[in-house]
């Protein structure tokens, strides 16, 4: 678990990938309003994977906050902060599978007496099919906004997608930063 762990963010981030974005958000909030922000670093959730280990957690907190910055935000002291982010994340097993015909080929058979109506004569073919089984890991960062005044949750947003095994921790960087530009990428709301 800890090995998936650290591959955790390296997930495949293209265009082209199977990465899937969702975000919702309270449309009654004024995110005009916010110009400052704070990352709850010490928020405790159950089953948050990103509590057992310190790299990926740490590119996740610089990649938030570098992506905030780019957007406009001034990162602050908690006390201070107009919203509050909360990151978490989780790992399921998922498994895939895909059956493909391999080889085809030609038939022939004869008979006697079908249907009353005396010999007959007919071809058909042969089939080989193939089942393959993939297990793999599928892991999902979420990304909570709140508005620090009232204590309420008004943006949220995930990605998932399918983690990647082979990474080194340049690559695994750059994975998490496009992930979170992904997920954050409809962040305000306009």
């Amino acid at each position: 678990m800890k090995f998936c762990v650290l591959l955790f963010i390296a997930a495949t981030i293209t265009a082209c990938s199977s990465f899937d974005v969702t975000t919702d958000y309270n449309p009654a909030t004024d995110f005009t309003a916010f110009r400052t922000f704070a990352i709850k670093r010490e928020a405790k959730i159950p089953g948050d994977v990103l509590q057992q280990n310190n790299f990926t957690r740490d590119r996740v907190f610089i990649g938030l906050e570098n992506a905030l910055l780019a957007r406009g935000f001034q990162s602050v002291d908690e006390r201070e902060a107009d919203i509050l982010v909360l990151t978490y994340a989780g790992i399921k097993e998922r498994m895939n599978m895909n059956t493909y015909t391999t080889a085809m080929g030609p038939g022939w058979g004869g008979g006697w007496g079908g249907m009353g109506m005396g010999p007959g004569w007919g071809g058909g073919g042969a089939f080989a099919t193939q089942t393959v089984v993939t297990h793999f890991n599928e892991g999902t960062l979420y990304i909570d906004i709140l508005d620090a005044k009232e204590k309420a949750l008004v943006w949220k947003g995930q990605g998932t997608g399918v983690i990647e095994r082979s990474r080194s921790p340049k690559e695994r960087e750059e994975m998490v930063n496009e992930a979170i530009g992904e997920i954050l990428a409809k962040f305000p709301p306009r």
